[in-house]
């Protein structure tokens, strides 16, 4: 299938989700009513228990990442730099 055709029916595919959500979904009145009537204490005990729940989901994909993904090689040492510091530079001045 082209990249245009693709393209379209992505396209369609969001129009017709997004008609769905319209048709199906409630009245923003009746959502906000909802709302207001929520205890607030419910409310932060609710988020704070999704925040957990995030924490705890990261830190478990953390883990899986870490040992799924092999650790990077080594760095190259540079033998010749580390002997010339060592020795200091050449002497130019030693002539026969």
């Amino acid at each position: 299938m082209s990249r245009r055709g693709r393209l379209a029916l992505l396209v369609l595919a969001a129009l017709i989700l997004v008609g769905l959500a319209v048709w199906r979904a409630p009245s923003l009145g009746h959502a906000l009513g909802v709302l207001a009537s929520v205890s607030v204490g419910w409310l932060v005990a609710a988020l704070a228990v999704n925040l957990v729940s995030v924490g705890l989901r990261t830190a478990a994909w953390r883990v899986i990442v870490v040992q799924a993904v092999p650790a990077p090689p080594p760095a190259p040492s540079n033998h010749a730099a580390q002997i010339a510091h060592w020795t200091g530079p050449p002497d130019h001045d030693a002539g026969p």
